[in-house]
């Protein structure tokens, strides 16, 4: 929890930093001096303070040795960028060409538990033109980088380097061009859309006490990176939820048309790879005064596996991965909205795993498919950001209110399991639930060929016939037949007095 803070602001940080992408055309004619001003403006405003020797000659101003620094109060660490001699050169047709040179130093230091580490990175690029539009109110980047990378230089633990075969790293990009819009209001907003035929990440690392290795890459195609929001000014005092309060409210998206990714190394001297591919996919995240929000998608995905601790590969794959989260992060006396959910589509494993454990072909091999789908409400007690009100309390740092089963799935080797259902909390009631705030509602489940199943287990000697009698008797008592063959249901209702009933029969 400490670090959580922290992360915000170096990503928030790195992102301000890059200032690279496009957006409408101009409004009007804008000088290089506004420019400097918007350009130092967004970096002041995102957290940092500015530094840089500022001289103007004929029509251009240069920004020399441009300095911009981050302190992270709960880290003891900062983000600093050496941007250089900046010149931003007015083109005779109201824009304005802003020049970086082609290797940028960016170093980040934390403190965790007692432990220094600070990361050296470069920020190159090759040949990228920045050209700045607009007006001193509102104003568009437009960049075309044929590459722009971050590349990791070296780590170094309390003052000491790590040799380079023990940590490097690196993130690329190439033919990126896109856009910025900035807005200078009270907050200020933006728009961005940046886009680059490749994005890959590499990096490989040994571990200095067991000798162990590893190596990890992934590359993505026709990357599109988009994102908007309103951003307040910002010092480095704030704490994350401070920052909500005072107006941040932004959304960004990583959305590309396929991947490829491996890992490789050794654990305990032994060698292991792993690797996968997709058919696109996208990462979400945004953060506001509705909480904080991520999800992950991905499609047509493949998963290969190697290790010694299995005779063969293991091979899978899934027509689609989705997986969100909207949750409540800032301390509130009114119930706030949550989401979850976790979907798995068309999982399918290779027939060399199937044969491990059913090698007469007694099971379907039918795709798997698992859904949970779950919204309510809560109440937060405490900040989700603010580890000494998390800490400072015995309690759970929040109350459940309200939890709806949208949707509830599970099919595999020929049954399926369905669901869904709708849940209020008492919180003031712990007593009646052991411990837990007493709910009511009700839930519906139905279930598809759970018998055929149970039969397949005895052929195939996994279950016995005495424990399937216990399994179809336990069914029995807590469902009734379905509208189909094989087919079985049940309601579950739990009332306010704290009675538990199974299709109107009181089981508590």
């Amino acid at each position: 929890m400490p670090m959580q803070t922290d992360r915000i602001r170096h990503i928030a940080g790195v992102s301000a930093l890059a200032l690279v992408a496009s957006g409408a055309p101009a409004l009007a004619d804008v000088t290089p001096s506004e420019v400097w001003d918007g350009f130092r403006s967004y970096l002041e405003t995102s957290g940092y303070e500015v530094t840089a020797n500022v001289s103007e000659s004929g029509d251009a101003l240069t920004a020399a040795g441009l300095v911009a620094r981050m302190d992270m109060s709960d880290s003891d660490g900062s983000l600093v960028w050496e941007g250089g001699d900046v010149t931003f050169a007015d083109q005779g047709d109201g824009t304005v060409l802003i020049t970086f040179p082609e290797t940028m130093p960016i170093t980040v230091s934390f403190t965790e538990e007692g432990q220094e580490t600070v990361l050296s990175l470069d920020y190159t690029h090759t040949d990228m033109s920045l050209v700045a539009s607009g007006d001193d109110s509102e104003m568009t980047y437009t960049v075309d980088a044929p590459e722009l990378g971050i590349v990791l230089r070296e780590v170094s633990v309390d003052g000491e380097a790590l040799p380079d075969d023990q940590a490097s790293g690196q993130v690329a990009f190439t033919a990126m061009s896109g856009g910025f819009d900035l807005v200078y209001s009270d907050p200020m907003t933006f728009d961005q859309d940046i886009r680059a035929e490749e994005m890959s990440i590499d990096f490989n690392f040994t571990d200095p006490e067991t000798g162990d290795t590893g190596s990890y890459s992934n590359a993505l195609t026709d990357v599109a990176m988009t994102g908007s929001g309103a951003v307040p000014e910002l010092d480095d005092q704030m704490m994350a939820d401070e920052m909500i309060e005072a107006g941040l409210d932004v959304t960004g998206e990583i959305a590309f048309e396929s991947g490829q990714s491996q890992l490789s190394g050794t654990s305990d001297g032994a060698p292991f790879e792993m690797a996968s591919s997709s058919g696109g996919g996208s990462l979400t995240v945004s953060m506001s005064g509705a909480g904080l929000a991520y999800g992950v998608a991905a499609q047509e995905l493949q998963f290969d596996i190697s290790s010694p601790d299995v005779p063969f590969p293991i091979s899978a794959s899934a027509a689609s991965t989705e997986t969100s989260l909207l949750m409540p992060v800032i301390a509130s006396e009114e119930p706030q909205d949550f989401e979850a959910l976790i979907r798995l589509d068309g999982l399918e494993v290779s027939e060399m795993l199937w044969s491990m454990f059913d090698p007469q072909g007694n099971l379907p091999r039918d795709p798997a498919t698992l859904v949970i789908d779950l919204s309510g409400q809560a109440t937060p007690t405490a900040s989700f950001f603010d580890p000494e009100a998390m800490e400072a309390s015995d309690e759970a740092p929040g109350e459940i209110n309200a939890v709806s089963i949208d949707e509830l799935r599970l099919s595999a080797a020929g049954a399926e399991l369905t669901g869904d259902g709708a849940f209020t909390f008492d919180n003031e009631n712990t007593e009646a639930f052991g411990g837990m705030p007493a709910p009511s509602g009700e839930a519906t489940l139905n279930l598809t060929g759970a018998n055929a199943l149970i039969d397949s287990l005895i052929s195939m000697g996994i279950l016995s016939n005495e424990d399937a009698m216990g399994a179809r008797m336990m069914m029995s008592m807590f469902t009734v037949p379905g509208d189909g063959e094989d087919s079985l249901s049940s309601t579950i209702r739990v009332t306010e007095d704290g009675q538990v009933l199974a299709n109107g029969q009181r089981i508590r």
